[in-house]
């Protein structure tokens, strides 16, 4: 896989957070914000890396990666070997 470098996020409307599965780690990539791998609810959707601010109850999807992953175990790894900057 041939991702990029995780660094541009846009916030998912709270309204549409029910449309999303949204997998929380409890991994701390900065202050207040946790890594996440986040897909659409419809079947045999992909998942994305995400970080969710725990204080604010906000999700943002991260929008410069262009491949998503097959499982959340993935996003976990990718997050865990990649620079972050959040």
């Amino acid at each position: 896989m041939t991702n990029q470098n995780p660094q541009k996020f846009t916030p998912i409307p709270p309204e549409q957070l029910s449309m999303w599965v949204i997998w929380q780690f409890p991994l701390l990539i900065s202050e207040g914000m946790f890594g996440a791998a986040v897909r659409s609810t419809e079947a045999g959707s992909l998942w994305w890396l995400a970080k969710v601010d725990a204080a604010d109850q906000a999700v943002y999807l991260c929008t410069s990666i262009t491949e998503p992953f097959t499982t959340p175990e993935e996003v976990a790894l990718f997050l865990e070997q990649s620079p972050f900057e959040a």
